[in-house]
């Protein structure tokens, strides 16, 4: 059997050939994983973007209910503790406060973090974003359990001692909200000047006097008047709070998913 015989050169041409497949090969892999890790990048910077767009949206959310509750603050003021008590719970301000003042700093610091793309800084805003889920979640709940609107006038009015801050309280209060007593100004024996309409006209000088005539008085009770306003700053607030946490939880996945792929 004789031996085939293979020339230097097409040996040489076969090797060439071969290496220039591999080179190939090799440029090919190259090029799909280039484009694999461009394809990732894109993900990862739509993600940062949708993730960002929820972020402002969660800190428009937070600041329209951080005024709802400087107006709580304003009106439902320790004066209205102090005369309705038990009566008017005024903690309500304090929850959503509490909910509105960290829910905008997260959203702000969120949104700090996913400009710096750090792994770390994104880690630290899931964390914080959970505490204040599960804080305002359970301030949420405390809220539903602990409201009361419905409840027995008389009961208190009978309790009514005027000190001297109470009778401030409610001079504050006649002229704030425009009422005059608890229900009319018939729960006054004397009417106080600061339930004084100076609307109504005639001789206004009346209501420079200690106390004034029924004619010259609010006609509406303070009570019903702070019990609907309560009623309704809590039916802008409530809904906000719970859109809120919804943002939250949806920050708090995106964060999390982020967080995997970087």
């Amino acid at each position: 059997m004789t031996k085939k015989y293979v020339s230097p050169q097409t040996e040489n041409l076969e090797i060439g050939t071969k290496n220039e497949e591999v080179l190939a090969r090799i440029e090919k892999l190259s090029t799909l994983h280039a484009h694999r890790e461009k394809s990732k990048l894109t993900i990862e910077h739509n993600c940062i973007k949708g993730f960002r767009i929820l972020l402002f949206i969660s800190s428009i959310i937070s600041l329209s209910l951080l005024s709802v509750s400087i107006i709580y603050i304003i009106y439902f003021n320790d004066c209205v503790s102090i005369t309705f008590g038990p009566v008017v719970s005024l903690s309500t301000k304090g929850y959503f406060l509490l909910i509105s003042l960290q829910s905008f700093i997260i959203s702000l610091f969120g949104l700090h973090a996913t400009r710096r793309h750090i792994k770390s800084s994104i880690n630290l805003y899931a964390k914080g974003a959970l505490i204040v889920l599960l804080t305002s979640s359970l301030l949420v709940v405390w809220y539903f359990l602990n409201k009361k609107y419905d409840v027995n006038i008389n009961v208190f009015k009978t309790k009514v001692v005027c000190t001297e801050a109470q009778q401030q309280c409610w001079d504050s209060l006649h002229e704030t909200f425009h009422c005059c007593g608890w229900e009319s100004a018939d729960d006054w024996k004397k009417i106080p000047s600061s339930c004084c309409n100076t609307s109504i006209g005639g001789n206004l000088s009346v209501c420079s006097n200690e106390y004034i005539s029924k004619n010259y008085a609010y006609s509406r009770g303070c009570f019903n008047f702070i019990i609907e306003l309560s009623k309704m700053l809590n039916l802008i607030a409530l809904p906000l709070s719970i859109i809120s946490l919804i943002f939250h939880v949806s920050n708090l996945i995106v964060a999390i998913c982020i967080i995997n792929k970087i």
